[in-house]
């Protein structure tokens, strides 16, 4: 029997992409339907006190999420997703507006959403109403990615490398089973290797 979950990731966040890598793993090993959905960490780290360096992350992370949200509009989140997760995350490339100009052209989308769309008021609208959803399910303490499985959203896994085989079995399992626990809350441990994205 098929199982659906849904990812809530913004494009830009490197954690995202890994866990999004780890459902794809996943889904290749099990009867998985991963719905990947857009959320923004621009709008999650509003009013926070953040270092220099990650506040800079965020505040270039409108453009691309406001263009993400209209490419969803139309139907092509995922797709846009992939395409612009593999020059930011697999190729390393951080001038995200050039990236946007590639990927709009790759999927044949409107080249002009690259300067309309983060001047587009409702792209605002609608990832604020994702964000006031993703708050109402997993609480202030969510973030991307949010997996949302069994009906049950949990901000996480949280992961450093994707997952393979038996690996990514295990967690998926261990995911599902915590679904089903209502006194779960969090769990954590420290790990300060590089990331591995691929």
């Amino acid at each position: 029997m098929e199982t659906s979950c849904q990812l809530y990731v913004d494009p830009v966040c490197p954690f995202a992409w890994i866990t999004s890598r780890w459902l794809r793993e996943t889904a290749s090993l099990r009867p998985v339907r991963v719905e990947l959905r857009l959320m923004s960490l621009a709008v999650l780290n509003e009013g926070r006190e953040l270092s220099d360096w990650y506040r800079d992350f965020n505040d270039r992370s409108w453009s691309p999420v406001r263009v993400a949200a209209a490419a969803d509009a139309l139907g092509r989140f995922e797709d846009f997703y992939e395409a612009f997760g593999r020059r930011a995350h697999l190729d390393r490339r951080d001038d995200w507006d050039s990236v946007v100009v590639e990927v709009l052209a790759e999927l044949g989308l409107p080249g002009e959403l690259a300067a309309d769309a983060p001047e587009d008021p409702a792209t605002d609208k609608t990832l604020r109403e994702t964000h006031a959803r993703l708050n109402e399910m997993v609480g202030l303490e969510t973030g991307t990615p949010t997996l949302v499985l069994n009906g049950v959203a949990s901000f996480g896994p949280v992961l450093r490398a994707i997952p393979r085989g038996g690996h990514a079995l295990a967690l998926w399992d261990a995911m599902n089973a915590l679904s089903t626990v209502p006194a779960f809350t969090e769990i954590r441990r420290g790990d300060d290797r590089p990331l591995s994205r691929s």
